[in-house]
């Protein structure tokens, strides 16, 4: 992933400062700076099973709001996300 500096200092905020999990704070520090807005993408880059991060963007969309899921493949079950202004809101907040 290009910038991984940066991706890894918005993880560890978004941990730290609002208490995400980390593949949740990874989702959601991908969609922000463009690394990521598919499951299937962001699985593959981290080489993370496809079903974890499914199960976090759902988790991250219906318990937090902080993502929108706006299509699901039927074929290869890739869900394509993007954040919501509270999800903004939360980066903008961290301190990085």
């Amino acid at each position: 992933m290009c910038d991984g500096n940066r991706f890894e200092t918005l993880i560890t905020a978004l941990i730290e400062q609002h208490g995400l999990p980390s593949i949740g704070a990874g989702i959601v520090a991908a969609a922000y700076l463009g690394l990521a807005h598919d499951t299937r993408t962001f699985a593959k880059r981290l080489d993370l099973a496809h079903a974890l991060v499914i199960r976090e963007c759902v988790a991250l969309s219906q318990d937090t709001a902080l993502l929108d899921l706006e299509n699901r493949g039927d074929l290869s079950q890739r869900i394509h996300y993007s954040l919501t202004p509270q999800g903004i809101a939360m980066i903008e907040s961290s301190h990085v």
